[in-house]
């Protein structure tokens, strides 16, 4: 018999997370009993945990479970649970690799990406006016596309606009010679973010890499905020160095009903939901690392503090 705790503020996702668990593990040979641990009431989880998984636990929850294994992050970020404090710095910790994430993160940079090469903000504004008016033809081999981050999200990514006919190539953190980033920026016109957030990444899209980016350059993340320096992203929208920027997530969420993001004529806004986690792929995902655990495996997807994903 093996414990496993579910770790979610929300109700409903605790319930739905369980419910999922207890499933996965009863259609195997390994006996689980699953149980949702809640921040308000910690006394309803009584039992020590041999695994867990969920998103953001409290700070009590590493207190009162120190024989913890393993934890599951319900999610492929994890910058934010290796800020926490009160994580054990022995502790094993997993994330979601995809997951159905993947398919989900090619769509929306698709969609991104056809609509700056099918001028769509353009013949919106024409409709407006009720001006009908046809514009010349953009071709996808102009529009090369520069992934930063090619994992197993990026690389669904940029087979999906390979397919689309746009030319794409990818910068990996490994490759810290400044001359390949500045090659790699210099070479792109619509840049993709999909590192993860690090001390090394942190800042990382600046005013000078915007000034390295192929005339009419367009900005598309769906990784982490603070990748980018917002005020430098502004500055180069205000001055015409960037055509434009759809922007999934920011430096502060939710974003502040007074940032000037909301209103920007060349900024396209989303609420960081590139990529949801899908309940059934992810307890899948989860359930079988775990079950690698028991069976002495060694299963991927383990963060390595020092690199930080």
């Amino acid at each position: 018999m093996i414990n496993i705790a579910v770790v979610f503020a929300d109700e409903k996702e605790r319930v739905n997370w369980v419910q999922a668990l207890q499933a996965a593990f009863d259609e195997s040979a390994i006996e689980a009993k699953v149980s949702a641990y809640k921040a308000e009431s910690p006394a309803d989880t009584p039992f020590k945990a041999d695994y867990a998984v969920g998103w953001l636990p409290p700070a009590a929850f590493f207190a009162a479970q120190p024989q913890l294994k393993a934890f599951f992050n319900a999610g492929a970020g994890v910058d934010a649970i290796l800020r926490s404090q009160t994580v054990p710095a022995d502790l094993a910790i997993y994330r979601l690799e995809d997951a159905g994430m993947g398919l989900q993160m090619a769509q929306y940079c698709a969609l991104e990406c056809l609509h700056v090469l099918g001028q769509r903000e353009a013949y919106a504004a024409d409709q407006q006016h009720a001006r009908w008016q046809q514009r010349e033809p953009r071709d996808a081999l102009d529009y090369p596309v520069g992934i930063v981050g090619m994992g197993v999200l990026g690389q669904q990514v940029a087979a999906s606009l390979r397919a689309l006919g746009f030319p794409v190539h990818g910068y990996r953190r490994q490759d810290d010679a400044p001359a390949q980033w500045q090659g790699f920026l210099q070479a792109t016109r619509i840049l993709i973010l999909l590192a993860p957030l690090t001390e090394k990444t942190r800042g990382m899209i600046n005013a000078e890499a915007f000034s390295l980016l192929r005339p009419g350059g367009w900005l598309i993340n769906v990784a982490r905020g603070p990748l980018v320096v917002e005020a430098d992203l502004l500055d180069a929208l205000d001055r015409g160095s960037l055509a434009g920027a759809s922007l999934d997530v920011f430096c502060q969420e939710p974003l502040d009903p007074s940032s000037r993001f909301w209103k920007h004529p060349k900024v396209r806004i989303t609420p960081h939901v590139a990529a949801c986690t899908l309940l059934q792929p992810a307890v899948k995902q989860i359930a079988a690392k775990m079950m690698q655990l028991i069976g002495g495996e060694s299963p991927s997807g383990k963060i390595d503090r020092k690199l930080a994903y």
